[in-house]
């Protein structure tokens, strides 16, 4: 048996026939084009038989297989610029010209002898829209798209392979996602081969057509790198101007990308300054905060009016405290501001109040 166009593919056995002359021998065709078949059949004698067939087209074709960039545009060209842990999206087309179903393979860089380049999770729809937008319809029918079990790993090619039912109910045009998360260790891996690309799955192909290549690569020589980097910070604790100590977690930050770093060291709750070791001094000499300072202008007027004999007068008043509204900050002795081991020692959040006016009278008989 040789497939009639181009002749890329033959098939050869030899069978017995039954007492009448009979017989039968099933075997794949292949599943990677379809052909106009001719079949020959030799008897012992010499004479033959001929006659030719052709497998039917797939009924749903797979087309424009993306991946996306970080920018957020779709190519199927390199895809760079993401750094570890970071999750992919991806989408691919599915025509089918009637009702139809069958596995399609999903197949993504696992271990390529030099690390492990994606994890083996894989999820339908896209980082941010989830189940949402797992199948977005074109026109016509929307299919059904299933996971096959969870991603099996082929050690042959060093991938992660998962198997996808996709089943029409009728004609239609739809673009399916996915996304896939890279490793921690995927800026370590070597060489420009990483990808994932799509395939037939052989035995459960169905009406799915093979789809080629369809591979969209993420170099590893391309993904962004971040070196390790390790701080050790000393502290001079006991203010002899020898740095002795290795400063707890939170006595000093270290900021990437011009984020914000406070210049005071503190610890992880904002404390700024400590108590001394017991048995040791301090650093800070005798009173080595002054507060802000205090002043305040209080002022009155009234006036007095007579009426008759006998000492009866009217008293008119008007008291102003605080006359030049100036802030005059209030400490309190509760406060925890004189405390050194409060996260709030020296930290004024209070004032006393502003300029106030009051009138009043009396009269006295």
């Amino acid at each position: 048996m040789n497939d009639d166009i181009g002749s890329t593919w033959s098939y050869s056995t030899d069978v017995a026939s039954s007492h009448n002359g009979t017989f039968s021998q099933s075997f794949v065709l292949p599943s990677t084009f379809v052909a106009q078949y001719r079949v020959t059949a030799t008897g012992s004698s010499g004479d033959s038989a001929v006659t030719t067939f052709t497998d039917s087209a797939p009924i749903i074709n797979i087309s424009q297989h993306e991946g996306q960039r970080s920018d957020g545009t779709y190519t199927s060209g390199n895809i760079t610029t993401y750094r570890d842990l970071d999750q992919i999206n991806f989408r691919f087309g599915a025509v089918a010209s009637g009702t139809g179903n069958g596995d399609l393979q999903v197949r993504y860089t696992a271990d390529d002898g030099t690390c492990l380049f994606f994890q083996s999770t894989f999820a339908l729809g896209t980082v941010s829209g989830g189940p949402a937008d797992e199948v977005i319809n074109n026109s016509g029918a929307t299919p059904t798209v299933t996971t096959v079990g969870p991603p099996t790993q082929d050690l042959t090619t060093g991938e992660w392979v998962q198997d996808l039912h996709i089943d029409f109910t009728a004609a239609g045009d739809a673009t399916i996602n996915y996304h896939l998360t890279l490793s921690d260790e995927a800026d370590n891996c070597n060489g420009s081969s990483q990808h994932s690309r799509l395939d037939v799955a052989t035995a459960t192909a169905g009406g799915i057509g093979n789809p080629g290549k369809q591979n969209v690569p993420l170099p590893a020589n391309q993904l962004i790198q971040f070196p390790d980097i390790t701080v050790n910070k000393k502290i001079d604790r006991d203010g002899n101007g020898t740095f002795e100590d290795t400063a707890a977690a939170g006595e000093f930050c270290f900021s990437l990308n011009g984020d914000t770093c406070s210049d005071h060291p503190t610890d992880a709750n904002g404390q700024v300054f400590f108590p001394n070791a017991p048995g040791s001094t301090g650093n800070l000499p005798l009173n080595f905060i002054n507060g802000p300072w205090y002043f305040n202008w209080n002022g009155g007027f009234y006036r007095n009016f007579k009426f008759g004999e006998g000492g009866k007068q009217l008293q008119l008043r008007m008291e102003a405290f605080n006359v030049l509204n100036n802030t005059d900050f209030f400490i309190g002795e509760s406060s925890n501001i004189f405390n050194v081991g409060s996260t709030t020692f020296g930290r004024i959040t209070s004032s006393y109040s502003g300029r106030i006016i009051q009138f009043g009278a009396r009269f006295d008989f």
